[in-house]
């Protein structure tokens, strides 16, 4: 079953690198995190798009709210937007600018969503990992670099 409220009910949620759209009305969906987001080293900064679509169970202009929880007790990021939802059972899409996020362990991203000030509602769970042979730096090291100009390794 899909979570939804009595107003909106979400079909797909994609996390990708960005999206954007055509003269045409077509949307483009860039870097599709299909299973896991993977990372060359933690913590890691990365831009993450959340492109949506929605059923539309009551029409008419409503506020929807993305809230997205970092794994290893990094800051929670929320997003507001507004859809102007025009016919009962419509499907309306809707992406989210480009999130700055910064990735400090692994774990999982929760990504919850609100309908006019309702209730939260947990969207899904995306696993963050470190790749194979990944770079975990320190937290004294992170950000600092060697004198070859790499990232300083504890």
């Amino acid at each position: 079953m899909s979570p939804s409220t009595d107003i909106l009910e979400l079909q797909n949620l994609i996390f990708c690198d960005d999206a954007r759209k055509e003269v045409s009305g077509k949307e483009i969906l860039i870097g599709i995190y299909s299973g896991d987001i993977v990372l060359p080293k933690l913590p890691d900064t990365m831009g993450l798009v959340l492109w949506t679509t929605m059923v539309v169970r009551e029409p008419g202009d409503h506020k929807v709210e993305f809230r997205i929880d970092l794994p290893g007790g990094g800051n929670s990021i929320e997003i507001e937007g507004f859809i102007q939802a025009a016919a009962k059972d419509g499907i309306a899409a809707m992406p989210t600018p480009k999130l700055p996020i910064t990735l400090i362990d692994e774990g999982e991203l929760v990504v919850s969503w609100r309908i006019d000030d309702q209730e939260w509602v947990e969207l899904r769970r995306k696993p963050i990992k470190l790749a194979e042979g990944g770079t975990r730096l320190a937290p004294e090291t992170q950000g600092e670099v060697s004198e070859d100009g790499q990232p300083a390794i504890a």
